[in-house]
């Protein structure tokens, strides 16, 4: 498994739905991403919710 260093990740809501938590957008390696949440199985979901269980990593709550 190659490990990514996640240095910042946020929430994105989605108004239509409501949902808070719609996806997460993310910096690694220099480059901004974006993933579903969840994603499970996606390399770069996982390597959040990793970085986030060892205490590393706070996903940050969307904007307004």
């Amino acid at each position: 498994m190659i490990e990514i260093n996640i240095t910042s990740a946020q929430y994105v809501s989605d108004a239509p739905t409501g949902n808070a938590q719609h996806s997460i957008t993310f910096v690694a390696e220099g480059k901004t991403w974006h993933v579903s949440n969840p994603a499970v199985g996606n390399r770069f979901y996982d390597a959040i919710m990793r970085q986030v269980a060892a205490g590393t990593l706070t996903i940050k709550d969307a904007d307004g």
